[in-house]
């Protein structure tokens, strides 16, 4: 092989490798994109996971006054049934 030849088949490795490390770093650039969207996509989940699990917590919270107000209801729906049942039963009385 002549010296020519040789500093020929140089150059085209040389723009081969051109070529490759330009593709490399056009990849590394959309992966570093993708991984930077990947984060503030992850970082956006967290944040709605957090203000889920606080609505949830709320909610147990108003189930549970809601539960409570029923079984104060009921003892108190109870009371007057009983209180009425006397009533009608002294009005009752009262009649006979």
């Amino acid at each position: 092989m002549t010296a020519l030849a040789e500093i020929d088949e140089l150059k085209q490795t040389i723009r081969y490798l051109e070529i490759t490390i330009t593709k490399s770093k056009e990849e590394k650039e959309k992966l570093t994109s993708e991984l930077n969207t990947s984060h503030k996509n992850e970082e956006k989940l967290e944040g709605d996971n957090k203000k889920n699990k606080l609505r949830i917590n709320e909610i147990q919270y108003e189930n549970e006054v809601l539960a409570k107000k029923i079984a104060n209801f009921g003892k108190t729906a109870g009371n007057l049934n009983e209180k009425n049942k006397f009533k009608a039963s002294s009005y009752m009385s009262d009649l006979t």
